[in-house]
């Protein structure tokens, strides 16, 4: 199959090939991998097994043991390392979908697959993006100094709301408690619901020059915004610096079971059945703390 870049070259690849199961499968792993947003902040991990048995090592140099410098004819007392569990177990999508009789006789049998298979994209993908962002808000740490708490009448849809002070104060925390580097820190991603979009949109003067709060956010921090319509995030948005060192959204790739099954459903027409195994994870910030520093709360953003 020929490399592809959009889920509408992906959708013309399956109108002549409905009948060819394998290739059915990679059309909707790959087309609803590019739709899935979330993948963004949690990159995709592919598996051959659907259980994650990990651990990781903690980080050096947290301690009070002392590397560097070291004393001549000296070594630094032995620091034992922890190992943090990493450990999940990936989770059953299903669809299904005709290609009926009617359509054959009418001779549409190929606008009918690409309709078929593009609700079954869609659907894979948003059920992927709700996964994703639900391990990212439950991966957040909620002590009282680890977020970022917006006063009463300060929030972002009201004339004394300030987001931009709120996100800096944000990526501050992530700054001070976490190890990241400061080209991750500029690749931060905001997740805010759909409701307070708007306020980052907006033409303004920012520093005399007449933008949105978007692009000064981007062009200042380096930070991306992604909306939501999760019903979680109506009031509360995110902080969070993607790539492996936050988490990862495993998908299983192999080869044991078959992933798009074909059967004739007598009377109805041909019958197409898709499975996707997919979980998602936040890396651990120690053996003791199951949230990440990688990512910060913001609370109150909406009135």
């Amino acid at each position: 199959m020929t490399p592809v870049h959009s889920l509408e070259q992906l959708l013309q690849d399956t109108s002549d090939i409905a009948y060819r199961k394998e290739i059915l499968k990679e059309v909707i792993y790959k087309a609803s991998n590019l739709k899935v947003v979330g993948t963004k902040i949690l990159p995709i991990r592919n598996l051959t097994n659907i259980d994650v048995k990990l651990q990781f090592p903690t980080e050096r140099g947290k301690g009070a043991i002392k590397k560097y410098p070291v004393a001549e004819n000296a070594l630094p007392p032995f620091e034992s390392i922890k190992w943090v569990p990493f450990q999940y177990t990936l989770e059953k999508f299903v669809d299904q979908f005709f290609i009926t009789d009617e359509a054959v006789i009418r001779g549409q049998a190929a606008i009918q697959n690409q309709m078929e298979v593009r609700r079954v994209i869609e659907n894979a993908a948003k059920l992927q993006d709700a996964e994703i962002l639900d391990v990212v808000q439950s991966g957040a740490s909620d002590g009282a100094t680890e977020k970022v708490t917006i006063a009463g009448a300060a929030e972002w849809d009201l004339a004394a709301g300030d987001p931009e002070a709120d996100i800096v104060n944000a990526l501050t925390i992530i700054d001070t408690l976490s190890n990241v580097s400061d080209a991750e820190l500029m690749s931060g991603i905001l997740v805010a619901h759909v409701n307070v979009r708007s306020e980052f949109r907006k033409l303004q003067l920012i520093n005399n020059v007449q933008q949105t709060l978007q692009q000064y956010l981007k062009a200042s921090l380096g930070l991306s915004i992604m909306g939501t319509r999760d019903a979680d995030f109506v009031d509360t948005a995110f902080i969070v610096i993607p790539g492996r060192e936050t988490g990862e959204h495993g998908i299983y790739n192999g080869n044991a079971v078959p992933l798009v099954e074909q059967g004739r459903k007598r009377g109805v027409g041909q019958e197409y059945l898709i499975k996707k195994w997919f979980k998602s994870k936040i890396k651990p910030e120690s053996d003791t703390k199951a949230t990440s520093y990688r990512i910060c709360k913001i609370e109150n953003t909406h009135s």
